[in-house]
Order: structure tokens, then C-alpha cells, then sequence
């Protein structure tokens, strides 16, 4: 009970901390992108709060005196090379089965457009590739605090089951105050919500296979990366989208639940009575 009651504590003083600086900043950022009048600051604000869960989960391991190493932030590159490359292929099956098929079953809705030829979309990608560092770090700002150290505590209390539903509930409602504009990084509010289904469920088999944060953090990166790249390469009839919006979403969710569930499925049968850290 003790071990309960301390777990608890921790959790409760992670969201108190986290969720209302990291909506104030969004807002705050908001306001100023999208405002009036467009202050310089708002990216750095905006950047900040991508960083929060990180902030508040060394934070909270510095006050109660646990070692940062808990956090699990080194990448065992020597055990797990094949767990990265298989982060890597994951981004990218997530992506291309969420933004491929919306042009092929959409034509007249969403095309490529006809200046993305192969050239220029290859340039393109090793631009996204090369900006691949900050959105890596990115994804390490919020991986560390989520799954190096709120997830492993709601799974001792909840189990699996409970510690990775509460984690999309979280982590989507985080993500919408913190980019209450309708249209991020590709993804409009509700694709926002239902791409944590696929991010919590393989973040967890990631970071379980791994015993380390990075592999979830490169996932992240790439759905971000490469999602804003697609979205450059298309060409959208917003009217149609807006008459289509529905169909359109469910089309994108499909493969995106699919996903999530199974490796939902594959998270019970090998990890349930096995703690993440």
C-alpha cells in the first residue's frame, strides 16, 4: 500500500505539473501565431511546451532523489540495432497506410502535386531527414516524460490495460491544448487523437523491447517528419474535404486503429505481468 500511495503521489504531481504549464504556453504560443499580432516568441514558447513531460519528469526525479537513469534515455544501441530498424519501418508503414490510400480512393479530392515529381520529393524527404535531430529531440521531450516516467508508474497501479488507455486519454488531451489549432503538422484535431492509439501501443512495445525511450522517440519523429512532408507533396480541394471530412477521417483512422490494436494484442500476450521498467 505504502508502494501504492507513493506511486500515486508521483503521477498526481506529474499531471498537476505538466498539463496546466503546457496548456498555458500552448495558449499562450496560440495567441501569438495566430493572434492579432504575431510575436516572435511564440515558437520558442510553442518548442518549450513540447518539452514539459521531459522538464517535469527530471524535475520530479531530481526533488524525490531517484536516479535520472530510470528515465531510460540511453539508446543500447548494441543490443537493440534491430528494434530501431524496425521503429524506423514502423513510422513509415504508419504514414504511407494513412496517406496513401486517401489519394487513391480520393482522387479528386487530394492529388500529388504536379510539380512533386520524384525528384523533388526525394530532396524533399532528405530535408525532412536532415531536420530529423530537432524532430527527434522533439520526440525525446515528450517520450522521457511519458514513457520513461508516467507510463511505468500507471502500469504498476492500473496494469497494462489501464496504464495504456489512460496514456492515449492523456496524451491526446495534452496534444490538443497544447495545439488548439484546427490543422498540425498535417493532422487535423481528431487524426491528432487517434494517431496516440498507434503511438501509445507500439511507444510501449518499443520502449519494452528496448529498455530505452529512443526507439519511441524516432517512431514519433517520423509520424511528425514525415506527415508534414506528405502534406507538402498534396494538393487538396478543401471544399470536397469539408463535404468528405467524415469519410475521409474514418479512411485515415482504419489502418491507423489497426495498428494500435495489434500491437495492443501483442503487448497482452508477451508484456502483461511484466512491468516496463
Amino acid at each position: 500500500m505504502k508502494h501504492n500511495g507513493k506511486e500515486k503521489k508521483q503521477i498526481f504531481l506529474f499531471l498537476v505539473i505538466c498539463l496546466p504549464v503546457t496548456w498555458l504556453l500552448g495558449w499562450i504560443a496560440y495567441d501569438g501565431l495566430f493572434g492579432e499580432e504575431v510575436l516572435p516568441w511564440a515558437n520558442t514558447l510553442h518548442v518549450l511546451a513540447c518539452f514539459m513531460p521531459a522538464l517535469t519528469a527530471i524535475f520530479l526525479s531530481l526533488v524525490t532523489k531517484e536516479s535520472l537513469w530510470n528515465l531510460q534515455f540511453m539508446p543500447k544501441l548494441q543490443k537493440n540495432g534491430l528494434i530501431y530498424v524496425v521503429a524506423i519501418v514502423l513510422g513509415i508503414l504508419v504514414v504511407g497506410l494513412e496517406m496513401v490510400p486517401t489519394i487513391y480512393i480520393f482522387p479528386k479530392m487530394a492529388s500529388f502535386h504536379p510539380e512533386a515529381t520524384a525528384e523533388v520529393m526525394f530532396y524533399t524527404i532528405l530535408a525532412v531527414i536532415s531536420t530529423a535531430c530537432i524532430q527527434f529531440f522533439v520526440g525525446m521531450g515528450e517520450e522521457l516524460g511519458w514513457m520513461g516516467y508516467l507510463y511505468p508508474r500507471m502500469e504498476k497501479l492500473f496494469g497494462l490495460t489501464g496504464a495504456v488507455l489512460l496514456s492515449i486519454l492523456i496524451r491526446a488531451g495534452w496534444h490538443l491544448m497544447m495545439t488548439p489549432w484546427d490543422e498540425y503538422l498535417g493532422y487535423n484535431m481528431v487524426m491528432r487523437c487517434v494517431m496516440h492509439i498507434v503511438l501509445v501501443c507500439v511507444g510501449v512495445w518499443l520502449t519494452k523491447k528496448s529498455g530505452s525511450v529512443v526507439p519511441v522517440s524516432v517512431f514519433h519523429c517520423l509520424l511528425n517528419g514525415l506527415t508534414a512532408a506528405f502534406s507538402g507533396f498534396m494538393v487538396v480541394d478543401n471544399s470536397l474535404y469539408e463535404a468528405n471530412r467524415y469519410v475521409v477521417d474514418l479512411v485515415q483512422m482504419v489502418p491507423i486503429v489497426l495498428i494500435g490494436v495489434v500491437f495492443f494484442v501483442i503487448l497482452k500476450r508477451k508484456f502483461d505481468m511484466k512491468p516496463l521498467s
